[in-house]
């Protein structure tokens, strides 16, 4: 069973795979880098180690604005309002999957061991909603959504 750490438990992210451990804060992100990806982008990173996901081993992760990382496609899937289970539904993991306006976000900070997306004080667009997050990739296979 692999782990997941969370503030919330999404039981249709984990499909089983996963065994989730509630946890409390962000994980310090001074000197990330901020990606500027501006609206509606992604880019694609190098995790500087394996990284297996749904049986699969990866090597590299899409960063979208929107608020996700995804492990099968480039596309920033914007406001598409697609179930996470539909099968176009990239496979990824998802802090927050909607319209995010990006400015300086997300900040990516990477070590041999980690890496780290943090979505810092960023808006939804058209609303006053406000979200900060991170998703965090570990060398051992687990992560964290924060």
């Amino acid at each position: 069973m692999r782990k997941l750490t969370s503030l919330l438990i999404i039981p249709a992210v984990c499909f089983g795979q996963y065994e989730s451990t509630p946890v409390q804060g962000l994980v310090d992100f001074t000197g990330s880098t901020p990606l500027y990806l501006g609206d509606d982008n992604t880019r694609n990173f190098q995790l500087g180690f394996p990284f297996t996901f749904d049986d699969q081993k990866y090597r590299n992760v899409w960063v979208s604005s929107n608020g996700f990382l995804s492990f099968s496609t480039s596309n920033n899937l914007c406001c598409a309002g697609s179930p996470i289970t539909n099968s176009r539904t990239p496979i990824g993991i998802f802090g927050v999957w909607t319209d995010l306006i990006s400015g300086p976000n997300p900040y990516l900070k990477s070590t041999q061991d980690m890496f780290l997306v943090t979505w810092d004080h960023t808006f939804e667009y058209g609303t006053n909603r406000q979200f900060t997050f991170q998703i965090q990739l570990n060398s051992d296979d687990s992560f964290s959504i924060r």
